[in-house]
């Protein structure tokens, strides 16, 4: 319950996503991770909600699967009610 007393702020999600984004720096092609870069940064500036990275990060993860990645509960969080975050 420690975690949960920190609001999670644009700025900091932000730096969650170019860290996995990192995870597939070998896997994505130019074309993909120009893709992903971008959605991130329209993300940050508030063009985009959390729901456009997330869908495409989760994609590129059914596409290139990472044992890793695929546990982390920031893509899955559960119970369900945890993706009210999805509104930042």
């Amino acid at each position: 319950m420690e975690g949960l007393k920190n609001r999670a702020s644009r700025k900091n999600v932000t730096n969650v996503l170019m860290h996995i984004q990192g995870y597939f720096k070998r896997s994505l092609n130019k074309d993909e991770k120009a893709e992903l870069a971008h959605v991130i940064d329209d993300y940050r500036t508030g063009l985009l909600p959390i729901l456009a990275p997330l869908t495409l990060l989760k994609h590129y993860l059914n596409a290139y699967p990472d044992d890793y990645l695929s546990h982390q509960q920031f893509l899955q969080p559960h119970p369900e009610e945890m993706r009210l975050r999805y509104g930042l």
